[in-house]
């Protein structure tokens, strides 16, 4: 069974989609066939949204620099490295094997085994560590480059 998942907001009854086109585009590969459809209020652990007073604006912060930016970008260089179609918590999961794990050694084979380390209990400053290491990680393996908060991310449209 696949699953499409993508976040979004309600605002004034209205349903605003993240994402929204590259969301249409995956649904149109979907074959004709029953869907459920759930929204479900996101509760975060982290707060995702900051406040910038000079502006007046409001932001999605580092959980969502993460999920919005890193993850996502992930998503789209491994189905252009692979061929295949992974969700976001598949993409954080493999990020963390890849980026933020512990390196166990077994005494009798000598091999160096990768645990994955969760990433939910990070300070400010772990979390900002590994996000390097994901941005170096996916530039080196995948050629691609992952802005930094706040910096203007140009496209090149194919």
């Amino acid at each position: 069974m696949r699953k499409i998942e993508s976040f979004g907001s309600i605002k004034d009854g209205i349903l605003k989609i993240s994402y929204r086109d590259k969301f249409n585009e995956l649904i149109k590969q979907m074959p004709d066939c029953a869907v459920k459809i759930t929204v479900e209020k996101k509760y975060k652990k982290r707060s995702t949204y900051t406040y910038n007073e000079e502006t007046g604006k409001e932001g999605r912060g580092q959980s969502g620099y993460y999920w919005f930016i890193i993850c996502e970008l992930f998503r789209e260089g491994w189905r252009d490295l692979t061929g295949e179609m992974i969700d976001k918590n598949q993409a954080h999961e493999r990020l963390k094997m890849y980026c933020n794990y512990q390196e166990i050694a077994n005494d009798i084979t000598g091999e160096i085994v990768k645990i994955p380390k969760s990433t939910a209990d990070q300070t400010t400053v772990e979390a900002e560590e590994y996000y390097q290491r994901c941005r170096e990680w996916m530039f080196e393996n995948m050629n691609v480059k992952v802005p930094l908060p706040n910096e203007k991310l140009e496209l090149e449209l194919k």
